[in-house]
C-alpha cells in the first residue's frame, strides 16, 4: 500500500469526522431553546437546564383491556404525553391558576402540562421546580408563552384574562403545606409528625385557614374575562372528566391519546407520598372552629357568585354561631407572627 494512498484515506477520514460534527452541531443548534430564536437573554443556569433537559420520568400504571392483554393504543399513549413546548411569545392569554398552599397546585400542573403539551408557568421561580422539568418556572408570568401561571397570591389588583380557582379541603391543603414548610420547601419531603405538636403548628393553621379563604374569595372577586372552579377531590373521583373540562376552560385541544397517556402517568413527580399519623394534628377545638368558620365564609362567597356548591369539609357537627367563630378567629389570627415568613 503506498504511502500516497495512506495520505488520501486518511484525509477522507478527517473529512466525514469533520462533515458529521459540523451536522451535529447544526442539529443541535436548530433545536435549541426558543430564546436563541427570538434573541431574548436568558440567565446562564436556566440555559443550562433546559439545554440538559429530558422528559420527566413517568410512573407508569399499566392498564389491561378486556382479555386481559396491553392494546396497542395503550402502549403507544405510554408515551405521547411526555413531550412539552412553549408557545410564540404573546399568543396565550393570562390565565392564573389560583389556589391556597397545599392544595395541589403542582399536582395539576403536572396534569395541564402533560394533557396539552405547553408548558405552565408560575409566579416564584421556584428552582426545585425547575430541575424537575417545570421548565416555565424560569418564563415572565405576562409572557404569553405559557398556558396558566400558578399562584397563591391574594394580593393582586391586576385583570387577568381568566382563573383556574382550584379548592382542596382546607384540613388537608393546611396539613400538606405545614409538612412542605417543614420540609425546607421540598414538595415530596417526609417529616416527622411530632411537629404537629408544637405551638407553631396551631397558630399556623388558624392562620393558613383565613388564607384559604380569602384565597377562595379573591378568586371569585376578581375581574376576569372567565372562571373555572375545580375542587382537588372531584380531579380524585372523576380526572378524565374534570380533565376535559380544564381543557376547553382552556380552549386546549382535546386529544384522547393525550388524556389516556395522562392518566397512565397521573402521579407525576411531585406528589407526596401519603402516610398516617398516629394521632389527629386538628385536636384543639380552636383550631377547628377556625377552619370550619373559613370553610362557612367561602361557601358564603360562593354561593353569592353562583359557583359550584362546596361540599361540606366542616368537622364541627354542632352549628356553632357565625359570632362565636369570627370571636376565635378573631382572638388568635394576629398570633401567627412568623407565618408570611414561612409561605410563598
Amino acid at each position: 500500500m503506498s504511502a500516497k494512498f495512506i495520505i488520501v484515506s486518511m484525509c477522507l477520514v478527517v473529512a466525514v469526522i469533520f462533515f458529521l460534527a459540523v451536522t451535529d452541531q447544526q442539529i443541535l443548534s436548530d433545536g435549541r431553546d426558543f430564546y436563541q430564536h427570538e434573541h431574548v437573554h436568558e440567565p446562564s443556569n436556566v440555559r443550562n437546564i433546559k439545554n440538559n433537559h429530558t422528559p420527566r420520568p413517568k410512573k407508569v400504571m399499566k392498564e389491561r383491556n378486556h382479555s386481559g392483554q396491553l392494546g396497542n393504543a395503550i402502549s403507544h399513549a405510554e408515551t405521547s404525553c411526555m413531550d412539552g413546548t412553549f408557545m410564540p411569545r404573546g399568543s396565550q392569554p393570562y390565565v392564573l391558576l389560583l389556589s391556597a398552599p397545599g392544595s395541589g397546585n403542582t399536582w395539576l400542573r403536572y396534569l395541564i402540562e402533560s394533557l396539552t403539551g405547553v408548558y405552565t408557568g408560575s409566579m416564584y421561580r421556584d428552582t426545585r421546580l425547575l430541575n424537575g422539568g417545570f421548565l416555565g418556572e424560569s418564563e415572565p408570568p405576562r409572557s404569553g408563552r405559557v398556558i396558566v401561571v400558578k399562584t397563591h397570591s391574594t394580593d393582586m389588583h391586576e385583570k387577568a384574562d381568566g382563573v383556574l380557582l382550584l379548592i382542596r379541603d382546607p384540613y388537608s391543603a393546611l396539613t400538606a403545606d405545614f409538612k412542605r414548610i417543614a420540609a425546607g420547601g421540598n414538595h415530596t419531603g417526609i417529616i416527622s409528625s411530632n411537629i404537629f405538636n408544637s405551638e407553631h403548628w396551631s397558630m399556623y393553621a388558624r392562620w393558613a385557614a383565613r388564607r384559604w379563604q380569602q384565597t377562595i374569595q379573591k378568586g371569585l372577586e376578581m375581574s376576569a374575562a372567565k372562571r373555572l372552579v375545580v375542587y382537588y377531590e372531584d380531579l380524585l373521583e372523576d380526572l378524565p372528566e374534570e380533565l376535559r373540562r380544564v381543557a376547553h376552560f382552556l380552549n386546549a385541544t382535546l386529544r384522547e391519546e393525550r388524556l389516556q397517556c395522562t392518566m397512565l402517568h397521573r402521579e407525576g413527580n411531585f406528589h407526596r407520598q401519603p402516610y398516617s399519623m398516629p394521632f389527629d394534628s386538628f385536636k384543639e377545638n380552636v383550631v377547628i372552629l377556625a377552619v370550619d368558620s373559613a370553610i362557612r365564609n367561602a361557601r358564603k362567597t360562593m354561593e353569592r357568585y353562583g359557583g359550584p356548591k362546596m361540599r361540606s369539609y366542616e368537622r364541627n357537627l354542632q352549628m356553632v354561631s357565625d359570632k362565636i367563630m369570627k370571636l376565635y378567629v378573631n382572638d388568635t389570627i394576629n398570633e401567627c407572627t412568623f407565618c408570611n415568613r414561612l409561605v410563598h
